[in-house]
């Protein structure tokens, strides 16, 4: 027979350290250090002795040891016979489980269920079993009652005022100890393990938050509140910190604890760990004690792979302490700031089928000087292809309370790449034209976060909310890496919930069609954008599309009360919800129960690839179209490119409080400093944005000089065709502004 050996090990080492099997009586043995030595042969019992031995070796040496547990072990019980107690050694600094072994944990403690658990045979039928209405768990069951009044009970404690705030999973799960522990001693049972885990002052880190029943509770209630059936609910995970929770214990562990070492025991339902330096065909091993490494060996100590800022976080476990400059990244994302937008809420009349909202709430809340006395209507619409009074978005009522001629503090954020020349150029026009408008400089995007560690500091925010207005150019989002889109964000912490984006031609501008005149209404702050996503298993992502009645309701009102104040014909619904029939369903019949308060208006849907289709053979036929988030955003960039390109249409983000206008295209790196880039859409924007502030007057004379500039002179920069620079255009612009005004003073 040949023998068979690890070629990559000497032949002999086998032989040489071999060891023979010899045991003992198990009676025999006075200490458990013989009983795991002599009484554990090698059938199975090798990984046991490792096991021990390992432990032992950490524990003796001091070692840092981490915990990590799987299976049912707080339904079965054994959280009590043997968890709690090697906790309370005081050996175990934190504790890594499931959301499913944290659940669990509450059902002893029930008040209409003592004693819920109950052994069941683990071959049963199971048919039998759900028929009674038991829930199995292996060998043990519980009534599915209990599950109802977990449930119950969870939705109590998140809607306590101590959790209404963003924190991470450990402090979550150290506010429900303290609260399981009240509630076991009131009742008589037994401590358990998140009560534990709080007296011990033990975290406890769950790596798959959203894989359980604690987080379908936190989203049915934040559903709830998006509905505005709940009027206040503001708890969210903060992911973000909790991993740096996890990072600044290993930092601890390898660089800062005498050991200069981690261990991490893995019970239940643990990983293989492939080790290819010992693995070979049918020895596969499972190291359930695994030494993390050594501080030493990663340079002596010194924190090498942690930069300055990064080191900061490394506070204690559950400190609770804000990071400087650093925004939480929280989940599920809330779609509405605190104390903000349209937080006010209230439920729906009818529920998600129900009809039409109360009169006094059938107001567009984005239209705030509705009705204002004094003010002037502005002409009806002239359909005339390619005269329209272009980028006169904002009718009245979509207009910011101000004297039409009073000093206006704006907050300006100049963005990336190309974005700070395009906006010094936007910013030079309207000054010139007499705009009277107090720029506020707020840096975001890249740029914030070389300086600030963060791409949108607080300081941004707070500018805007406290201006009511911004105007923004470009910001740089990184395709599948990176930060989170700033305009993402700046759409859903202020609720700027309307995206409003006129595509018209405009003579002189090159592009394939004549005549196109479609206004594009976009929901702004729900759907696939409201950034829940996350890994089932590897290979596997969900992504959450949320779509609420409120929002619907909400953006098909905007759209219809600017076709009416604009005198335009027709609104189309833009949609898919002949395969999403929930979320587009909803959507849709939102729509439609508003569009019957608006009969002068045409309305239709469209699914939207027919839609796209027939925008690029017949886009003069449209008008304005309605659009959830995604769609949105796809269909306004294919109309841009019916007249132009990005680089010529203009955009606002209107909400309740709050309005940004902003360029939509990109900061184009390439030729940013190289006096080359196209300030002509955020000029446009700016027009938008004077119309929004009631400056009509000036909104018209850069119209006017821009037009001069653009249609009548044919000065136009190199991406239009043209041959003039950033400045040359911009110079252009300020000299047909003062032409006009001079003009207008003679006569």
């Amino acid at each position: 027979m040949s023998s068979v050996h690890d070629n990559r090990l000497p032949h002999n080492v086998h032989l040489q350290s071999k060891r023979r099997v010899d045991v003992r009586r198990v009676d025999e043995c006075g200490t458990l250090d013989e009983i795991f030595r002599s009484c554990l042969p090698a059938f199975g019992g090798a990984y046991l002795r490792r096991v021990y031995s390992l432990l032992d070796q950490a524990i003796g040496a001091g070692c840092p040891l981490t915990l990590a547990i799987a299976g049912p072990v707080t339904v079965s019980g054994q959280h009590q016979t043997w968890l709690i107690p090697l906790l309370e050694t005081g050996w175990v600094a934190y504790l890594s489980t499931t959301d499913a072994v944290c659940y669990h944990d509450g059902h002893r403690s029930l008040d209409e269920h003592p004693d819920p658990i109950f052994e069941v045979p683990i071959f049963g039928d199971d048919g039998v079993l759900r028929d009674e209405k038991t829930i199995r768990v292996t060998d043990m069951a519980f009534d599915e009652d209990v599950l109802f009044q977990q449930d119950r009970f969870m939705t109590a404690c998140l809607l306590r005022p101590e959790f209404q705030k963003a924190m991470t999973g450990t402090e979550l799960r150290y506010l429900l100890g303290r609260i399981y522990a009240a509630q076991e001693e009131k009742n008589g049972v037994a401590p358990g393990l998140l009560a534990t885990c709080w007296r011990l002052g033990v975290p406890i880190l769950v790596g798959a938050p959203g894989d359980g029943s604690l987080f379908l509770n936190s989203m049915k209630l934040w559903a709830m509140r998006q509905a505005g059936v709940l009027d206040d609910y503001e708890f969210s995970l903060d992911l973000h910190a909790e991993v740096f929770e996890s990072c600044a214990y290993h930092y601890w562990g390898l660089f800062n604890h005498p050991a200069h070492s981690l261990a991490t025991l893995i019970l239940g339902g643990g990983v293989h760990v492939r080790r290819p330096d010992r693995e070979r065909a049918g020895d596969r091993g499972v190291p359930l004690l695994l030494p993390a490494g050594r501080g030493r060996d990663l340079g002596e100590g010194r924190p090498r792979h942690l930069p300055v800022d990064h080191r900061e976080r490394a506070g204690r476990l559950l400190d609770g302490d804000a990071v400087p400059g650093q925004g939480a990244a929280r989940q599920p994302r809330r779609l509405r700031p605190a104390g903000g937008g349209d937080r006010g809420g209230g439920s729906v009349p009818g529920g998600a089928q129900g009809g039409r909202l109360p009169a006094p709430a059938r107001g567009v809340p984005p239209l705030r000087a509705a009705g204002r006395p004094g003010r002037r209507a502005l002409p009806e619409r002239v359909r005339q292809r390619g005269v329209a009074p272009e980028d006169a978005a904002l009718s009245p009522g979509l207009r910011r309370k101000s004297q039409p001629m009073s000093k206006t503090t704006v907050t300006l954020i100049p963005g990336d790449g190309i974005g700070p020349e395009v906006s010094n150029a936007t910013v030079r026009v309207l000054d010139a034209a007499g705009a009277d408008i107090e720029w506020e400089r707020h840096i975001a995007g890249a740029e914030a976060l070389e300086k600030y560690g963060n791409p949108l500091p607080p300081e941004v925010l707070e500018s805007v909310r406290r201006n009511c207005l911004a105007l923004k150019g470009p910001i740089t989002t990184q395709v599948g890496k990176g930060f989170k889109s700033i305009n993402v964000q700046l759409r859903q912490e202020l609720d700027l919930y309307a995206n409003l984006r006129p595509s018209r031609s405009l003579p002189s501008i090159p592009s394939r069609f004549e005549g196109v005149d479609i206004i594009v209404v976009r929901e702004n702050t729900e759907d696939l954008y409201a950034g829940l996503e996350h890994i089932v298993v590897p290979g596997v992502v969900e992504s959450l599309k949320i779509i609420t009645e409120k929002a619907s309701l909400r953006i098909a009102r905007f759209a219809y009360e600017y076709a009416r104040r604009h005198h335009r014909k027709r609104v189309t619904a833009v949609h898919k919800a002949n395969i999403m029939k929930l979320s587009d369903g909803l959507f849709l019949d939102c729509v439609r129960r508003v569009a019957v308060e608006y009969p002068e208006i045409q309305s239709d849907d469209k699914i939207v690839d027919n839609m796209c289709m027939q925008l690029v053979m017949r886009p003069e036929e449209w008008d304005v179209l309605l659009l959830e988030n995604l769609y949105g955003d796809i269909v306004s960039d294919l109309c841009a490119g019916l007249v132009g390109g990005l680089g010529v249409v203009p955009g606002g983000n209107i909400g309740l409080d709050v309005a940004i206008f902003e360029a939509v295209h990109g900061s184009a790196p390439d030729i940013a400093g190289k006096d080359l880039a196209n300030p002509l859409a955020l000029m446009r924007s700016g027009i938008m944005m004077l119309y929004h502030m009631g400056k009509d007057e000036v909104a018209e004379r850069v119209r006017r000089a821009l037009r001069e500039v653009v249609v009548n002179r044919r000065i136009r920069t190199r991406d239009l065709g043209g041959e003039a620079t950033t400045t040359q255009f911009t110079d252009a612009i300020v000299d047909a502004i003062e032409k006009d005004t001079g003009a207008s003073a003679a006569s």
